[in-house]
Order: C-alpha cells, then structure tokens, then sequence
C-alpha cells in the first residue's frame, strides 16, 4: 500500500550552478548575487502568475464540461506554447487528443510532458492509455511500474486529489482491496479536496464497478447537489439508477446530455437504451455522434458491430469490430461490451464467445470473466460457471452481484435435484416432497404439446428452479435481489421460477411454467433470434390455449388503455418492455403483444407465425420476417389496428365505462350513489361500489339486484374485484348456494388464480357428494397453492371415491409433509391403498407409523394384521 510520508520537502537550488569564471568564492560575486536576484524574481513571478494559471486552466476545464474539445485542446495548446507551467496543460491537451482519438498525437504529447515533468505519475497513469491505443504495447507496460518506482522514492510528492485518484485506480488494477482503495485514495480526495469532483465521482463509479447500485446512486445524488454543472455526476446518477428507477435515470442523462450535448460516455448509455429498446436505428443516430466526435471510439464500434450481427450482416458485424480493435488490439473491453450486449439479447451462446475473445487478449479481465460466469450459469454450463464464479468472487469479494450469487449457491446446494432424461428440476427440499412431481409432469406436458405443435427437436435437458425466497429468485435471474414483478424468467434452456411461497397476489404457477417452457421452445427454434414482443406475445397466447383461464385476457383496465390510445405500435413494442410507465403498463405489453401473435394466427395461419420463427433462426430480422411470411409491417398494423377496436368494441358493449370518481367521492353517500346510478345504469364501476356500500350495510337482496345487473354488463369480469365474485358473496350470506356455486364457476373460469372461489367450491362439492367436482376443483386450487393442506385433502378424497390410487396415494403423501394434526388416520389410509396395490412392506411401514401415532387404532390394528398373515403365508406358500 502506498503512504504518505510526513517529512518537510527540502530542494536545494542552484548550488554550484553559477560559472566562476576566476572569479573568488570567498564572498558573493556580482555574479551570485546576479543568479539570487534573478531566482526571487523568478518566485515572485510564479507565485504572482500561479493564480492566473489556476483560472486559465478552469476556464479550459469549463470547456470540456460544455463539450467544446476542439477549443479546449487549442486553448491548452496555446498555453504549452507560451511555456506556461504546469503539467495540467499538457495533461487537459492528451486528454482532449485523446477524446478526439488522436491518440498517437497524444502519446507524442504526453511523452513530451514526462520530459519536463519527470515525477508526473499522472502523465505516466495517460501515456499508459495513449500508448496502448498507439499499438505501442512495450511502452504502456512500462508506465504501472514506473509509477510504483516513483512513489516508493517520493511518496510525499502524490498527495494532491489527482494523484490520489490516479494511484486509487493503478491500486484497483493491481487487485489492492476495493475497501482499502476506497478509504484511502478517493475518500481522501474527496475529504481533503470537496471543491474537487474527482473524489466524489470515483467513489461513485467504484460502486458501479462492484453494481452496488444503491451506494452508487447515493454517492452520485450527492455529487449532483455539490457539482451540478459536471455532467459526469449526472451520468453515473443516471447508471446507478437504470435497474432500479428508470424515471428518474432518464431524467440524470438528460440532465447530462444538457449540460454536455457531446459527454460521449451518456451517449453511449443513450445509445445503449435504443438498443435496449430494439430501436436500432435510433442507437446507430446515437453512436453516430460519438464517432463524429471520436471516429475510432472503441465502444461505439463495438455496439455498432453489435447492431450488425443482430441485423445478420456479418461483413458489417467484422468490419466494425476490426474497426474497434484497430487503435488497441488487444482491448478486452470491445469483446466484452460485444458480448455483454448480446447477453442482453438473450444471446448467451454467443455473449460467452466474445467473453472468452476478450480473456484470450487478457487473462485476467475480471469483467468478462464475472459475465462469463454468469453466462454458462444461464446457458446450464454450471461445472465451469460456478468454478468461474469462484475465481471471480475470490478475486472481487465487493462485487455485490458475484457475493449474492455465491452465497445462493449454498441455498441450492440443499435444493432437491429431480430429474430425468429431458429435466432437472431443483426445488427447496419440503415443496418438492409436496408438489415436485406435479410440476414435472406439467413439464412433461408442455414438452410433447409445445415441441410438437411448434416443429421442434429438443434433445438436451431444461434445468428449472423453482424458488420459495423471491431474493433468491432474482439473484439467480438477475444477479440482485429484489426485482419484484417477475414470475418467472426463460433463458433458453434454463427456468427460474417463484414458488406460490414468493408470491403475495395468488398466481396459477402452472400457467406460469407452461409461459416458461413455451419460451423454451420459441427461444430454441429461433436460437435466441426474436425481438421481445414476440417471444413474450407467443408465450402469453400459448396459454390461452391451454387454458382460457391462463394469460391476459380484456378487462376494464386494458379497455380503458385501448380506449385511451396506449397501444404501442407493433414496431415499438419490446420497447413497452423495457420501461412501462407502471405495473399495469408492463402487463398490458404483455397482452397487447399477445393479440399481434393472436391476430397473425387468425389471418395469416399458424404456418406463417411457424415460417416467422425459421427466417428469425436464419438471421432474417423482424420485419423483413414478417413481409415475407406475413404483411409488411404498415399493412400489419392496421390490420391490428382494426381487430384490436373490435375487440374493445365486443367487450361489455352495453356498459357505460365512464369514471364514477370523476363526478362521485367514494366517500359519497350511499343515497348520492343510488341517485347516480339511476342516471348512469349501465357504470359497472358505479354499480359495484354502490353494491359494495349496501354490503357494508347488510342489505343484502339490494346488493344482489345491483350485482346481478352489473354481472349482466360485464359477463366476463371474474377477477377478485369483479362484481361475480362479491355477487357469490352475497349469495352465500344469504344462503343460496345454487346460485353461489354458478357464480363461483363463472370466477374459476375467468380467473385462474381465484383460490378462495376454488376451495369454496370444494367445500360445496363436498357438501353435495359430487367427488368428480370435488376433484376438479382440487386440482384447480393445487395450480395455484399447493403449499394448504385443503386442496391435497379433497384430492386424496375424491380421488379415493372415483377408484384413483395413484393419484390418492400422491396426495396422502403430500399431506403428511404439511402440516397436519391426523397423522394416524393419513398413514392409515395410505397403507390401505399401498397395501391394494401390492406394496405390502411399504403399506406395513406406513401401518406401524399410523400404530405408533395411535397405538388402539383399531382399523390400523386389523389392517396390520392382514399384512403380517398375508406375509406369513407368502413365506410358507414360498
């Protein structure tokens, strides 16, 4: 580590500099006391001179903030002609030849520079940069040492903000600790110079490097408050903020992009977001300004090359690349940007290739090492992703991405492993002794419905982890926990999955998997080649097709976003992904993309959707795909157009889908309501909030009139706010359970994660002796919460009535893992039926532990004994 040492710096000018020339030295000479009066004049000059200087240079610096490189570079140039002093002109001039990609004038510059400043680690810390853009290897590999030689001789010299600074980021590149650097180097600057931005902003990208956001963001908020004009505090604002508010991130840049139009690093995050977005050609505008600014700029080749191989031009994607590594080639960060992005497409196949390119240029580029962890890990590679996730962590404890997932690999470690030739299914130990084989014969399902419907030969296995921690879900799926909004999420091969443990608002996990898998298939028959909308759209209509219940579906939120003209315009829509303006808004994404896979079916056929999916796998892009096999884009989207108003047209067509609350409080009384709706009796929404009230006030058979008239609206609303299902409500309370059981079907049929309907309805089969029912709507309620004892009884019991052993068998056993208080009669009636089917010592075993819970079980007694004979005369029979 490097110190400062506490001495007195002591420079001894001039001795013996001044030439004799015969003259005596046994008192000042003319000549001495010429050389003393010349050297104060000399102070007196750089002391009067040195605050023009300070100005000058923030006056240059001004310029940089304010994007104007061109002046800025001749402004330092100028001032390096006149001889001005100070090391900050030559460094503001490199660093804007720098930006400007001429690096081999900056390389001229700097080692100029090093000649009249030979203590300069700040000139070595750039020359090192300038030189490997130069091609000029042997010179960048002798600047670190240099640097560490010039410290260790002068440490007292390298205290000023710059200097620490430049050493904190030479000791981060030596693998010094991330804390240590921190605390001494940037939080130093940052203590000892506040009016310098440099420490604040240090500390902010060294969070950002660790993607510990959140510290980022607080750093960064309060480097914006104290540097307002910098735009490089809002930039780095804008990256810590990207994953967690987007809003507000957008805001940062555009705050950045104000102050500097041309701060090339917030361009790339802009261009970054058009790609993210699939707008492409708005990303190409973007890095188009870069490279106007800096035509060999590494990084906006890179994603320009990018751009191309997602375009299927593979001589762009090459000559752009080339183009990339033409100033440095070796530069691992081209490969890793590449491969990073391509990630980002769901492209990890390819995302690891380019990570292992940038290894091979430097072994021990941490960056793309961490990535390429965590890409085999999505991929299924797990043998050599965890083992590089090792290296990594060992490597960078204060990676909050790599610590997360190291540690989640502990939690999975006890996960149960079922698998077999086409799954490997991980599950927390107790759920999967509870509903593991449910959710692989689901599996099994989707595989021969959805690989044969599709077309698809799928010969390797699909991992799925399922977890009941919704942090370890999103660390495994997105490297941080708490990224809420997400069910489940498809990799290619690789299933991650909430348990219904994770999940506040009851969910179908069934639907969610077969979402899941159908990505599975889509993903593999495109090899990760489809835009977003279509991949989530197919997933969504697959649904419905399984189930009517499953997926979006119309409701009076999506009608009223239809009406209102939200929908997204086909070419837009992976962009109505990456930042909705709400849940709701993200959710309709989802629906919308949905009915474009829906009415491409309808008009075109389901072998035109098939034929978009081969020219996707072929490097077609989207809409060149869909001219070909479909329509062109124009003519698809008024013909969207079109059937997305009939069916806004067809949904409750006689309601009234004004806006109460505009006109009425909620708080209103319930006399102001009826008056309301007495002039508006066709407002669903007025209807069941007055419905609501007369509830509240216990009367009853008037909330029955008013629910049954807005049931009548809106037939097919049956969510947990619908008016069905407060209709069955009030049903019940009144004890009309003929009419309570119709409208709890209708619910079910509506809404796959109406749990509360499903048990009721249990609970009503029961009581009438209907077992094919009660099995019925025992399985409906497994689909959403299979972690109650409820719907595992009414299976095992109505399985038993309807002569199902194995499915009974299942449920018996699924019970005496949950929380139970029958033990004796559970195991009891398991033995029976094992003992049914032949399994007689499995049935003894289940016998005696009934016998051990009850010992005078009189039943288990007999059933114990007709074991133990039939056992002793297959020994005598034997």
């Amino acid at each position: 580590m490097f110190t400062r040492t506490h001495r007195t710096a002591r420079r001894e000018w001039g001795r013996g500099l001044c030439p004799q020339n015969g003259v005596s030295q046994q008192r000042p000479s003319t000549c001495r006391l010429g050389a003393s009066l010349a050297f104060l004049m000399l102070v007196v000059v750089l002391m009067l001179a040195r605050p023009i200087a300070a100005a000058d240079i923030a006056e240059a610096r001004a310029l940089v903030s304010q994007g104007d490189y061109e002046a800025a570079l001749q402004t330092a140039s100028d001032a390096i002609a006149a001889n001005t002093y100070g090391e900050d002109w030559w460094l503001l001039k490199a660093e804007m030849e720098q930006t400007l990609g001429r690096y081999s004038d900056a390389k001229t510059t700097l080692e100029g520079a090093l000649a009249k400043y030979q203590w300069s680690i700040r000139i070595r810390a750039r020359l090192r940069d300038a030189a490997r853009f130069s091609g000029d290897a042997t010179l960048a590999a002798a600047q670190v040492p240099a640097i560490l030689e010039q410290v260790k001789a002068s440490a007292w010299r390298y205290s000023d903000a710059e200097s620490l600074l430049t050493l904190g980021g030479v000791s981060l590149e030596l693998g010094v600790d991330a804390k240590t650097v921190q605390d001494a180097f940037f939080r130093r600057a940052q203590r000892n110079y506040p009016r310098n931005a440099g420490g604040a902003l240090a500390l902010g990208g060294l969070a950002l490097t660790k993607r510990d956001f959140a510290l980022a963001a607080e750093t960064f908020q309060a480097a914006v408050q104290t540097f307002p004009q910098e735009p490089a505090a809002h930039y780095g604002l804008a990256r810590a903020l990207d994953s967690s508010d987007r809003e507000a991130a957008l805001a940062a840049l555009n705050r950045a992009l104000e102050i500097n139009g041309r701060h090339i690093p917030s361009l790339l995050l802009l261009a970054e977001d058009h790609f993210d977005a699939e707008h492409y050609d708005e990303a190409k505008g973007t890095l188009q300004q870069v490279l106007d600014i800096n035509p060999v700029h590494p990084l906006a080749l890179a994603l320009l090359s990018t751009i191309a191989h997602l375009q299927n031009d593979s001589a762009g994607e090459t000559e752009l690349r080339t183009r990339a590594l033409s100033t440095w080639d070796a530069n691992p960060e081209v490969d890793h940007l590449i491969g990073l992005n391509l990630s980002h497409k769901y492209r990890f196949a390819e995302g690891a290739a380019h990570q292992r390119l940038a290894l091979q240029f430097d072994a021990d580029y941490w960056p793309a090492k961490k990535q390429l962890a965590e890409d085999l890990l999505r991929l299924g590679e797990e043998a050599e992703g965890w083992q590089l996730a090792d290296e990594a962590f060992q490597r960078d404890g204060y990676d909050v991405a790599l610590f997360n997932l190291v540690t989640l690999r502990d939690e999975l470690e006890k996960f149960r492993t079922l698998e077999d030739e086409q799954f490997v299914v991980r599950m927390e130990a107790t759920e999967a002794a509870i509903y593991g084989e449910r959710v692989r014969s689901l599996l099994h399902e989707a595989r021969d419905v959805l690989c044969t419907k599709y077309g698809l030969q799928l010969d390797g296995r699909t991992t799925v982890e399922i977890f009941p921690n919704p942090d370890d879900f999103a660390v495994r799926t997105f490297g941080l926990p708490g990224a809420g909004g997400y069910l489940g999420v498809c990799f290619g091969d690789v299933i991650t999955a909430n348990s219904p443990a994770a999940v506040l608002i009851p969910t179908n996990w069934e639907s969610v998997l077969w979402h899941e898998y159908t990505h599975v298939v889509t993903l593999n028959l495109t090899a990760n080649k489809m835009p977003r909308w279509l991949s989530e759209g197919i997933s969504v209509y697959e649904e419905r097709q399984r189930n009517p219940a499953w997926g979006e579906k119309m409701n009076p939120a999506y009608r009223r976003m239809i009406a209102e003209g939200h929908v997204t315009p086909i070419r837009d829509l992976s962009g109505a992904f990456l930042a909705p303006e709400s849940p709701l808004h993200l959710m309709f994404a989802y629906y919308e993309s949905s009915l474009v896979v829906e009415h491409i079916v309808a008009i075109y056929g389901f072998e035109s959707l098939k034929l978009v999916l081969a020219d996707l796998r072929e490097g077609i892009t989207i809409n060149d795909a869909l001219e070909r096999r479909v329509a062109p884009l124009d003519d698809l989207q008024v013909g969207f157009d079109a059937s997305v108003q009939e069916q806004l047209a067809a949904y409750a067509p006689g309601a009234d889908w004004s806006d109460p609350f505009e006109m009425l409080s909620p708080s209103a009384s319930p006399e102001a309501w009826r008056d309301w709706i007495k002039a508006n009796p066709g407002n669903v929404a007025a209807l069941t909030t007055y419905a609501q009230m007369l509830i509240n006030g216990r009367q009853l058979d008037e909330a029955r009139d008013i629910l049954k008239q807005a049931v009548k609206l809106n037939p097919t609303a049956g969510g947990p706010d619908s008016a069905a299902r407060l209709l069955a409500t009030v049903y019940r309370q009144l004890g009309d359970t003929a009419n309570e059981r119709e409208l709890l079907l209708h619910c079910v049929q509506h809404d796959s994660g109406a749990f509360d309907a499903s048990l009721r309805l249990i609970e009503l089969a029961t009581e009438a002796g209907d077992w094919q029912a009660v099995h019925g709507h025992a399985v409906q309620a497994l689909a959403v919460n299979p972690l109650v004892p409820q719907p595992h009884r009414a299976l095992a019991d109505s399985a038993e009535q309807l002569n199902l052993p194995d499915e009974a068998i299942a449920a018996l056993r699924s019970l005496l893992v949950l929380p139970h208080d029958n033990a004796a009669e559970l195991h009891f009636r398991l033995a029976r039926l094992l003992a049914a089917q032949g399994d007689s010592i499995e049935a003894r075993r289940q016998v005696l532990m009934a016998l051990e819970q009850a010992p005078r079980y009189r039943d288990a007694q007999a059933l114990l004994l007709t074991l133990v004979r039939s056992n002793t005369a297959m020994e005598e029979k034997e």
